[in-house]
Formats: structure tokens, sequence, C-alpha cells
């Protein structure tokens, strides 16, 4: 039996953007039931960390917090995006949340390294407050 995709797809698909000089950092992000998969890509996109993250109760007692586990390819920092979206995703939806993070720029300055997690850490919060 053929099912129609777009009529019967539970999987609820959103997409997200945002620009700032030279960086541009995208993110799909997918509901999956109650979970969440999020992939985050700029620059010339790949996969270069797999972050997972499960909810927990908080070490302080009373708020929300998340245990993030990462898989990263050898020589691949892009955990550093991932692991934050991951993590603060978590905490707010209370759910599983996975994240597919692929961001890189050529020639990289330590600036430009800061303007691409500022962007990101931008985005991030764009995606929060959509949930």
């Amino acid at each position: 039996m053929c099912v129609n995709p777009i009529e019967n797809n539970p999987l609820r698909t959103k997409y997200y953007h945002i620009s700032k000089l030279d960086v541009s950092i995208n993110a799909i992000t997918v509901k999956t039931g109650e979970d969440l998969c999020v992939i985050v890509t700029g620059g010339m996109a790949h996969i270069g960390s797999v972050s997972m993250a499960v909810p927990r109760e908080s070490l302080d007692g009373g708020k929300n917090s998340s245990t993030v586990s990462t898989f990263n390819f050898t020589g691949h920092k892009d955990d550093v995006i991932g692991n934050r979206f991951a993590s603060q995703l978590c905490s707010k939806i209370c759910h599983h949340v996975s994240v597919i993070c692929g961001v890189h720029f050529d020639n990289c300055t330590a600036q430009m390294i800061e303007l691409i997690i500022q962007t990101s850490d931008e985005l991030l919060e764009q995606i929060i407050q959509d949930r």
C-alpha cells in the first residue's frame, strides 16, 4: 500500500537560517514523536559530529538539564556547536535530542571561529524560541 508522504507523515520538519558577515548557518529540525533530530550545517556541509542528549533533573535540583554523548569524526571540532544544540534543546523540551553537525569554513581566524559560534548560538536561540 502506498501512503502519501505529505499527508500522513508524522514528522514535523522546520528549516532555519541565519547569516552574519561571511558566515551562514543552517538547521533543519525534525520532530520525531516527542523527540527531536537536528541537522546543523555551515560553509562546506558535512557530518563532523553526532551529539545525543538525554533529559535529567539538574544536579542543583529543580531545573531541567541533560546529559550529552558525542561521536566526533577524527580531527573534527563540530561537537562544540553540536553539544550546545543538543544540551540546550533537550533541557528545553525534556525529550531525547540528536544533533548531526557539520560546519566548515576554510582558513578560519580566531575571530572567524568566534563569529561562527556566536551565529550558531543565535540560530539555536531561534529554535528554542520556536519550541
